[in-house]
């Protein structure tokens, strides 16, 4: 099985994401609408005023002291934190066109024409089915049919199969090992390079990004961040992995950008609030059960960009902050009505 590494959900699954969601949707569609309703003076310089560790005041706190849709965590400065910036880009993610499908499935392995299919359009070979919707792709695997093959241990699967009816070549094909035979694990460095390959094949520019490699059993999963006018991505992860059979897939979205302008930020007193209320963009770890309801202390922030996905897709300034036990929590840095 792979990992939790696949996940690049915008808001996080869980109560507190479900809470959030709706004004996530409202930030996108006020900057889509009105990016430049909030000018700065793009020569502007950061800000340096520390805010002190104080207790936030954020509206969904109760008379306990925490937001009940978070299981009451608080977020509590661990000592002066400095403003990153005062002002960040805002940017649209341009939507992918069948040209672009077209590589993408390819990269991949695919050759097969694009087809419209229920408002999405997909490219797909029988084995394997790449989906996309605006600036979103998802490459994922079909249901296995009695001719395929699993890959031989120690090699990465070949994309070289122009076609779901062609002769079986590279890993591909391997016997089928016996049961109860375990494969070894597949190279993390051959992996990530192989999965760089395949992106860039793609068309898609991933330059500097920061790559994470996991390995379980046979198979491995590669989680490619992306950086943006040297500010990280979160919430938006490049995946490419096999599944048991050794298929590539993958999903990530498009590279090109429109810049919009720059957008003046809410400062790190408000990010520490919107945390407060629930407000958390990207991978959301569960609320504490713990009484009285816990405090989690943060020791750092640094500026971020953030994909929004409403009607269409958007890189927008965000704060991630730090927290002690070394988790990172991200919250929009633009303000959010």
């Amino acid at each position: 099985m792979t990992t939790s590494t696949h996940r690049a959900d915008v808001v996080g699954r869980s109560l507190r994401g479900a809470a959030v969601g709706l004004v996530v949707a409202g930030l996108a569609g006020a900057l889509l609408g009105a990016c430049g309703e909030a000018p700065v003076n793009s020569s502007a310089s950061p800000s340096a005023a520390p805010v002190p560790p104080a207790a936030g005041t954020g509206a969904g706190r109760d008379a306990g002291g925490g937001n009940p849709f978070t299981g009451g965590q608080r977020y509590e400065p661990a000592g002066p934190l400095p403003e990153p910036a005062t002002q960040g880009p805002v940017l649209r993610v341009a939507a992918l066109r069948d040209a672009d499908l077209v590589r993408i499935a390819r990269a991949f392995g695919m050759t097969a024409a694009v087809r419209d299919e229920g408002g999405l359009r997909v490219v797909s070979d029988g084995r394997r089915r790449l989906t996309a919707a605006g600036s979103l792709w998802t490459v994922s695997a079909l249901h296995p049919t009695p001719r395929e093959q699993t890959a031989v241990g120690g090699c990465l699967p070949s994309t070289d199969r122009p076609a779901a009816d062609a002769p079986a070549v590279g890993c591909d094909a391997g016997p089928t090992p016996t049961s109860g035979t375990a494969l070894p694990p597949p190279d993390p460095g051959v992996a990530e390079r192989r999965a760089r390959r395949v992106l860039a094949d793609a068309g898609l520019d991933l330059r500097g990004a920061q790559a994470r490699t996991t390995v379980t059993g046979s198979q491995w999963t590669v989680v490619l961040r992306r950086q943006v006018q040297g500010l990280p991505v979160v919430a938006g992860d490049f995946v490419v992995s096999t599944d048991a059979r050794g298929l590539l897939v993958g999903r990530g979205f498009a590279t090109d950008t429109v810049a919009l302008g720059p957008h003046r930020l809410v400062g790190v007193a408000s990010g520490l609030r919107q945390l407060d209320d629930g407000l958390v963009l990207g991978d959301v770890p569960a609320a504490s059960t713990a009484t009285p309801a816990p405090v989690l202390r943060v020791t750092g922030v640094t500026l971020s960009l953030a994909l929004i996905q409403s009607a269409a897709t958007q890189l927008v300034p965000a704060y991630t902050f730090r927290l002690a036990d070394g988790t990172t929590r991200t919250t929009p840095a633009v303000p959010t009505t």
